[in-house]
């Protein structure tokens, strides 16, 4: 058999498997053929397996993401002041990609757009927001945007349901994965997904607020996803990022979205961001023409601790 009929019979084989099937035959051939790997497990079975949390998490959680434990609050200033709650909708991007959103939208569950008159058609689109990274940002972040991990100590600062930690542990060889979550029923989750998937070995849940976690200060990589803006006062925000600046230590990679500079903006801080930290610039020219030309992976910027 040459290569045309092979990939002929490729072809129709592919063709007459299950639908629902399809996704895990690849995994085996990458498991099992494929020698390329990403730090951590081979690409294909790192991203089924966190598509498969983020299926057991959907269920634990409303549609929105939001446990009634929490109290979210619109920012005063900033880009994000504009999310007024009567046109806002919470979707945590982990738990729903865009194909989840439309068929959500198809079945008459959730709407992109809101009637700014009612009963007219003058209408405009809601703002969606979410407080969780996508599978796919995350993927972004462990694959192309931080060097190799082994050994070394990663925080998430805010977990929530825990999609930097998952990403960490299946895309990398850190030793150790640690999320802060001041959430208990957050924790909770996190905890049982651990247990499920057997994530003990490298994974910790600390359930309590950063600046009473000392063990910051061991943290090789530290992510802050939009960490603080929707959930602490502002007063409290400037007392959180001061404990950061005196904690984290020289050389830590921080990993921030939106950007440092960005969050300053609006958080009246005495922190000098260019005293802290410098920008790592990206040097593999095909994961910045990624980065550049999708928005959902330009926001991510990473810094070296000065």
């Amino acid at each position: 058999m040459d290569l045309q009929e092979a990939q002929n019979a490729f072809v129709k084989m592919l063709a007459d498997i299950n639908k629902e099937d399809v996704a895990n035959f690849f995994c085996w051939i990458q498991s099992c053929w494929l020698t390329s790997e990403c730090l951590g497990e081979a690409p294909a079975v790192a991203f089924t397996k966190l598509k498969r949390i983020a299926d057991d998490i959907r269920g634990m959680v409303p549609q929105c993401g939001i446990l009634p434990s929490e109290q979210i609050q619109t920012p005063a200033t900033g880009e994000n002041a504009d999310c007024d709650p009567h046109h806002t909708v919470h979707v945590d991007a982990f738990l729903y990609e865009e194909e989840h959103i439309d068929d959500l939208v198809a079945e008459g569950k959730m709407s992109r757009n809101y009637c700014k008159k009612c009963g007219s058609h003058e209408v405009a689109p809601l703002t969606f927001i979410s407080h969780s990274m996508s599978i796919q940002r995350v993927g972004f972040i462990f694959q192309s945007l931080l060097p190799d991990l082994e050994g070394k100590v990663v925080f998430d600062v805010g977990s929530r349901l825990g999609p930097v930690l998952w990403g960490a542990y299946v895309y990398t060889r850190a030793r150790k994965i640690i999320g802060v979550e001041m959430n208990e029923e957050l924790c909770k989750i996190q905890k049982f997904i651990i247990e499920k998937y057997k994530m003990g070995d490298r994974i910790e849940v600390i359930c309590r607020n950063i600046c009473s976690v000392p063990q910051i200060t061991e943290a090789d990589v530290v992510v802050l996803n939009n960490v603080f803006e929707f959930f602490l006062p502002q007063d409290i925000q400037v007392k959180t990022w001061q404990f950061l600046r005196s904690s984290i230590k020289q050389g830590t990679i921080l990993v921030t979205i939106p950007s440092l500079e960005d969050i300053f903006k609006q958080v009246k801080s005495e922190v000098d961001v260019k005293s802290w930290v410098k920008k790592r610039p990206i040097t593999d020219p095909l994961v910045a023409m990624t980065a550049q030309d999708q928005e959902e992976l330009s926001e991510v910027v990473t810094y070296d601790v000065l």
